[in-house]
């Protein structure tokens, strides 16, 4: 492995400007952020292949362009279970407020509005380029539950969905979830 890559690696795993970027809401999670730390560490055998981890984007360059390591690395990847996972399976509590079989909807610990909650798929799907044409019954579903939750809200006067795609984009965690927000007013063009 390239020694550059692991210096470099190694001083950014270990600061606290990693966490910060990657996800707020994760700091002081300690499991969440040693199976992060496995996945980095898997991630650097790549270098060979070309890629290089870059820790002042906190992204992988390669002949594709930019990609977030968490779907450059799929395979490898799959060792590697989310924080969302760990909610689903009861590992980190959660103020769940919506469950059936097929998705979960909690409030998000850090709320961007009065209403935040997170509506995610149960099924294991890392984003939404990553959905295939047997999903589209479980993103529908997840649509309905949030239109359901707007309305359990009292969200009369409107709501925002968002959801992210890539890092590029903001996604933090590499697990499908769209944002349901509400209870204040929202400027276009968001970010």
């Amino acid at each position: 492995m390239n020694k550059k890559f692991q210096e470099l690696n190694s001083e950014y795993l270990h600061s606290t400007t990693f966490l910060k970027r990657w996800n707020p809401v994760l700091i002081g999670w300690g499991n969440f952020w040693q199976d992060f730390e496995k996945l980095f560490r898997k991630m650097g055998a790549a270098v060979r292949g070309g890629l290089v981890f870059s820790p002042a984007h906190g992204i992988i360059e390669g002949n594709g362009g930019f990609q977030s390591p968490f779907f450059a690395f799929e395979k490898e990847r799959r060792f590697f279970m989310t924080i969302f996972k760990k909610i689903i399976d009861r590992e980190i509590p959660a103020d769940i407020v919506f469950e059936d079989e097929v998705c979960l909807a909690f409030r998000d610990i850090a709320p961007q509005a009065p209403t935040h909650i997170l509506v995610i798929p149960k099924k294991e799907i890392s984003a939404v380029d990553a959905l295939s044409d047997e999903d589209e019954a479980l993103v529908g579903h997840i649509f309905l539950v949030i239109q359901k939750l707007a309305k359990q809200e009292g969200l009369t006067d409107g709501f925002r969905v968002v959801t992210n795609n890539g890092l590029m984009a903001g996604q933090t965690v590499p697990h499908l979830h769209f944002h349901l927000l509400g209870g204040r007013p929202f400027g276009w063009p968001p970010g």
